[in-house]
């Protein structure tokens, strides 16, 4: 199932249900969007949201969203030893999407854009 997290509220719900790591940036990157943007904004509108892939099969909603194909990430990183990649894709001035997702399934465009 494909998770999408606009607010730090919405990450600290989740908490136990993701790995240390992917918490950890998923909170710091609410915490940005929701002092710079207010924790009331429309995330789906203003700001970003952050996603979270945990199967193959949540690609597929992933690319109705953001056809990663195509569209250029700005960097991915591996999260420590969670297994766990993140994608940060800046589609205009004021919205940004940040992509989680299990190494074992990230598509070879992203494998190929990891920081060393």
């Amino acid at each position: 199932m494909l998770r999408k997290y606009g607010t730090a509220a919405e990450v600290y719900a989740s908490a136990s249900d993701l790995p240390d790591e992917v918490f950890t940036e998923l909170l710091r990157g609410a915490v940005v969007l929701d002092s710079e943007y207010g924790e009331d904004r429309d995330c789906n509108s203003s700001g970003g949201v952050s996603l979270v892939a945990e199967k193959a099969e949540d690609l597929q909603q992933v690319k109705a969203i953001l056809n990663y194909d195509t569209y250029p990430c700005e960097w991915v990183t591996c999260l420590g030893d969670s297994g766990y990649l993140s994608a940060l894709y800046i589609l205009n001035n004021d919205f940004s999407i940040m992509l989680f997702l299990p190494e074992a399934i990230a598509p070879y465009v992203l494998l190929k854009e990891i920081e060393n």
